[in-house]
């Protein structure tokens, strides 16, 4: 039971679902953030050991590791809301496979062709954009302000969805069949 994803076994136990997806989220939060700083110090490192024409302030990027956290947080959130409501891990991974893929697909589109940078507005992935924010480190946190006040934003609404069908479960599954 526990290859398929579903933690039957701790969902049997007497505790809400919803008490069991507030621990996961804090803890998925916190790798998120631990990923994106580890990615900003690999930077800092490559950007100290390798030698430059230029000089490169390692600080340039510190705004586009917060904005891979505000991805990775709002990926997180995504993929729970999805998983609230099935239970298979492959199927889940595949459905959020393929809304990444068709985000990708509307920013490429976006981008690419003539008149069609509205659709940036259709993704989440129009809210990160990590080489926008190295152009400018000193202007740059304003815009991750709001980029990841975007990818945060929709992701505690994933997470809120989620404990809602989380909660719905547990409700479902009290009531006796009459």
């Amino acid at each position: 039971p526990l290859g398929r994803g579903t933690l039957e076994m701790i969902a049997a136990q007497p505790v809400t679902r919803t008490a069991i997806l507030v621990p996961q989220a804090a803890v998925a939060a916190f790798g998120c953030a631990l990923l994106a700083t580890v990615c900003w110090l690999g930077t800092c490192v490559g950007i100290a050991l390798v030698p430059l024409d230029e000089p490169v302030n390692s600080l340039a990027f510190l705004p586009a590791a917060a904005n891979l956290f505000g991805l990775g947080f709002f990926l997180v959130c995504i993929t729970t809301l999805i998983s609230a409501f099935d239970t298979y891990r492959a199927r889940t991974i595949g459905i959020a496979a393929f809304f990444f893929i068709v985000q990708l697909m509307v920013k490429i589109v976006a981008r690419m062709a003539d008149g069609c940078e509205w659709l940036l507005n259709f993704t989440f992935l129009g809210a990160f954009e990590p080489q926008v924010l190295v152009r400018d480190w000193r202007t740059a946190w304003p815009l991750l302000a709001y980029y990841d006040g975007v990818l945060v934003g929709l992701g505690l609404l994933a997470l809120a969805a989620a404990a809602l069908a989380f909660a719905l479960a547990n409700r479902a599954q009290s009531i006796p069949n009459s």
